[in-house]
């Protein structure tokens, strides 16, 4: 695995997490434009540690360029569990709230959107980025 790749799967991650934290942003109760630079940084390491993860545990850094089914299903598990677990706890501790509008995941109560933004980001940003990882 090169440098240059996770460099370009955060950078990737990054502009792919702004744009999804600006779309959504109405279904919060609070936030501000600023809060969004932050939310994607974030939501963009989180690409960067699932990506890692995965690696780690099929031991193989270099697991994007042949995408399997197993792989797939272990980055999209990985992600929702995580995005389950953060929405929870920031839900609980009034780090952020949901409008009327945020359609919720029934029994778990947290926000849908959030949940698919961490399932669906993390293959986008590797399927733009993954012809930089070199054999």
């Amino acid at each position: 695995m090169t440098f240059r790749f996770l460099i370009y799967l955060l950078i990737v991650a990054f502009l792919l997490n702004f744009a999804w934290e600006f779309f959504q942003a109405s279904l919060f109760s609070f936030g501000t434009p600023k809060s969004f630079w932050w939310c994607a940084l974030r939501d963009a390491l989180m690409v960067l540690a699932l990506y890692l993860a995965v690696a780690a545990v099929v031991k193989n850094w270099r697991w994007g360029r042949r995408l399997s089914r197993p792989r797939l299903i272990l980055l999209w598990v990985l992600g929702a569990v995580w995005a389950i677990a953060l929405e929870y706890f920031s839900l609980e501790s009034g780090r952020w709230a949901y409008t009327s509008a945020m359609p919720l995941i029934p029994f778990l109560k947290v926000g849908l959107l959030p949940v698919l933004q961490l399932i669906i980001l993390p293959i986008a940003a590797i399927l733009l980025t993954r012809r930089n990882l070199v054999d």
